[in-house]
């Protein structure tokens, strides 16, 4: 195996062999996350940003451009704000996010914050879509994954405790914060489109997590396909009453 390269302070430079496993561990001390970000008012017209915490990679694309980031960082990523210098990243002081990285000849080119907030369109909150971070099932690498990038990097699932409706603004217009009854549910982000999406979701509609562990996603190569082991009823989860009963089932979505 390729030993990793310990990135040195001040450079944009992170050397990763591609297919990074899933349970390795590749934890970057603090402040070694270096980007640069638009800032209109600097002299160049950028900004240099280091992480002020440490940075966990979970995992990588197969070619090794996009990987995905756990970090308690509140720096992080920028939201574009058309006309005006980016939105800064905010999250609570403590709270676990992730976040997806492309790296272009070697260097960050880009880093956005996937467990985000994604505001109605009132937006009484003032928060812009991808700046408010909503935490998520912390990972331990070398142990376990709460969350997983496809072979691809385009989409990413991953378990968080934050009620689905803040995460996408459709499911709260339609039905508010009472599909979400609390627990741990597992959602898909595709960078595609740059939305969330409740993937554990029964066919009445209601978020698993509050009636039933959800646990272990993971993802397709392709993204297309996402799957979580839960002990919600799978005759509830899915309709089907002529499914056999069991304590823990498997789900595709």
């Amino acid at each position: 195996m390729a030993k990793k390269q310990k990135p040195k302070s001040g450079t944009a430079t992170i050397s990763f062999k591609p297919g990074i496993e899933t349970l390795e561990n590749r934890t970057m001390p603090d402040a070694t996350v270096l980007t640069r970000q638009p800032d209109y008012g600097a002299q160049d017209g950028f900004v240099d940003i280091l992480a002020d915490a440490k940075v966990e990679v979970l995992g990588s694309s197969g070619d090794g451009r996009f990987l995905l980031l756990q970090s308690k960082a509140t720096n992080l990523a920028r939201i574009d704000n058309p006309g005006g210098n980016p939105l800064p990243q905010v999250s609570a002081p403590g709270q676990t996010n992730i976040f997806w990285l492309e790296k272009l000849d070697g260097a960050i080119s880009n880093i956005r914050l996937v467990s985000s907030y994604d505001p109605p369109a009132n937006n009484n909150g003032g928060f812009a879509a991808g700046q408010k971070g909503l935490g998520v099932a912390e990972s331990v690498p070398g142990q376990f994954l709460n969350a997983v990038i496809s072979d691809d990097g385009q989409t990413i699932a991953f378990l968080s405790g934050a009620n689905a409706a803040l995460f996408d603004a459709q499911l709260y217009e339609a039905s508010g914060f009472g599909v979400d009854a609390g627990g741990l549910d597992a959602f898909t982000w595709s960078n595609v489109t740059g939305r969330v999406t409740l993937a554990s979701r029964a066919v009445s509609g209601f978020a698993m997590g509050a009636s039933g562990n959800v646990a272990n996603p993971a993802v397709a190569p392709d993204g297309k396909v996402i799957s979580f082991v839960s002990t919600f009823s799978a005759q509830q989860a899915t309709g089907r009453f002529a499914i056999a009963a069991s304590q823990t089932a498997l789900f595709v979505e």
